[in-house]
């Protein structure tokens, strides 16, 4: 498959303070990764972890200030305009807000007719009516005349994504399609995104706080990649990330994920009672300027060792994780939704 996206140790700082005072926090740290064209990639991580910066890296809305970005094998600091222009139209970006990101005095049928019209599309009627079927918005002609103040918010953020379907996109990129969605709703936004994975090919990328939504998303041919801190921490396969997560972080993500059963609701409890009783070194002091270990100061295994730089290494085969105390780690049980969303068809 040919790559879409390739990030080559991306870096991004935000300057913070006023004109006597220059500081700067870094959102994004050596972040390196490549998108195939039909993959499907989710990052997860909690807010302020970087996905969203890096999100809008890989779509052209930000500028890294290291490392390069590769648009169809162009970097895309070396683009004139007018191709910039034109590849950026094929990565086409998903905004977390649909009660903001749709213009409400719009109609459905004009959110996807305009764009078409400016592109030259011909027969836009029916193309605006087979892209409203994609995102499962039917009968389409039902909604032609809605508002978006008319729609449940699953269908205003599937709205948002047949609009960016006008432009024929090779990649989506879709930043926490689901937080401003009802609870009953979320699954729907996500199958979207998969059945235009599966069945027209196109690859997606989706940003999420949640990880049981991130593997539902990923599962069966999928990645997960993990982010804390501004650093990507782990990555792989779906599979691999949550049968057997060996970060720290990766491990307490899962491990705060609501369940229902009682019998792992149990063992969750005995699981957090061997992190609460792991005896980091707590004399770790961290320097400002030294390249450390991002979870350093919360990780209950820290040791000496974190004090350095760490990579992502190999650890099995496609599955990397930037961290020195895997030794140290108790066993795992994968929670009970794992088995469940491993399979569950899609709708």
């Amino acid at each position: 498959m040919s790559e879409i996206v390739k990030l080559e140790n991306i870096s991004k700082a935000f300057r913070r303070g006023g004109i006597l005072r220059r500081e700067y926090v870094w959102a994004v740290r050596n972040a390196s990764l490549a998108i195939a064209s039909g993959s499907r990639i989710a990052v997860v991580g909690e807010s302020g972890s970087g996905k969203t910066t890096l999100a809008r890296i890989i779509s052209g809305l930000e500028k890294p200030s290291n490392g390069y970005v590769y648009w169809f094998g162009k970097r895309v600091d070396e683009l004139s305009e007018k191709e910039f222009r034109e590849l950026r139209e094929k990565i086409q970006y998903v905004h977390q807000d649909p009660y903001t990101s749709l213009n409400p005095v719009r109609t459905v049928y004009d959110t996807l007719a305009d764009p078409l019209r400016k592109r030259g599309t011909d027969n836009v009627e029916e193309r605006v009516k087979e892209l409203l079927r994609l995102v499962k918005i039917t009968p389409p002609e039902y909604f032609f005349n809605k508002f978006p103040y008319h729609l449940s918010g699953g269908m205003r953020q599937r709205l948002a994504i047949a609009r960016a379907l006008t432009a024929s996109p090779h990649l989506i990129v879709a930043d926490e399609p689901i937080s401003m969605v009802d609870m009953s709703l979320r699954v729907s936004v996500l199958d979207v995104l998969l059945g235009l994975n599966r069945e027209v090919g196109l690859a997606v990328m989706m940003i999420s706080h949640d990880i049981a939504a991130a593997y539902y998303f990923a599962r069966e041919g999928g990645l997960l990649y993990v982010m804390y801190g501004g650093r990507i921490t782990e990555c792989g396969p779906s599979e691999k990330v949550v049968l057997n997560p060996l970060h720290p972080y990766t491990r307490l993500l899962l491990l705060a994920t609501p369940q229902h059963r009682k019998s792992f609701f149990r063992e969750r409890i005995s699981m957090m009672a061997k992190y609460a009783s792991a005896k980091g070194e707590t004399a770790i002091r961290v320097k400002e300027g030294v390249e450390v270990c991002p979870y350093i100061a919360r990780c209950p295994f820290a040791a000496s060792e974190c004090e350095s730089a760490i990579e992502l290494r190999e650890v099995e085969a496609g599955h990397y994780v930037a961290c020195k105390r895997l030794d140290a780690l108790p066993g795992w049980t994968p929670p009970p939704w794992y088995w469940f969303a491993s399979k569950r068809d899609v709708v």
